[in-house]
């Protein structure tokens, strides 16, 4: 194989895997399982398809072009984010029927901007709507849980305080 192929090849596969690492750091990161369970899409929609283009031009310049292995390579790229797509799915239904516990500062519709107030009347309504139709399940305070979560909050927002505060004045 050609040392510039090789290269290619080497660069798109390093590429692919740094959305898994970034995937996986960003998972680490996070407070509760419904964001995990959404932060597979950068692996599985950029990151797993250039590594698996990175294998389809290695196997094609080592053994020349297959129609077959085309056809594979497309079906593993259209397929596999189908499979996530519905694991997610999955796994977002198993976690509101066993009611995982959220954050307190996730933001159940991002699509708009959401004050305080706001955010705690929604809180109250769905707690209101799961103890309706739930009501086998102990109640519980997801703030007590989340305690130690928001003093990170807080001091990583001082934090970040402190920085712009000390940028405006150079």
């Amino acid at each position: 194989m050609n040392i510039i192929v090789q290269v290619l090849v080497g660069l798109i596969a390093i590429f692919g895997a740094l959305f898994f690492l970034d995937t996986g750091i960003a998972m680490n990161r996070a407070k509760d399982a419904v964001t995990r369970a959404n932060m597979n899409s950068p692996a599985i929609y950029v990151g797993f398809p250039l590594v698996a283009f990175a294998l389809f031009i290695g196997d094609t310049a080592m053994n020349g072009f297959s129609w077959a292995h085309l056809i594979e390579f497309l079906l593993i790229t259209f397929i596999v984010p189908v499979g996530s797509a519905l694991g997610s799915m999955y796994l977002g239904r198993a976690m509101m029927l066993s009611q995982v516990r959220l954050d307190p500062r996730t933001v159940r519709e991002d699509l708009r901007d959401v004050s305080p107030a706001t955010r705690d009347e929604a809180a109250e309504t769905c707690r209101e709507e799961t103890e309706k139709h739930h009501h086998h399940l102990e109640k519980y305070s997801e703030y007590e849980e989340y305690e130690e979560y928001d003093e990170e909050f807080d001091e990583e927002s001082d934090d970040a305080e402190e920085n712009t505060a000390d940028e405006n004045r150079r």
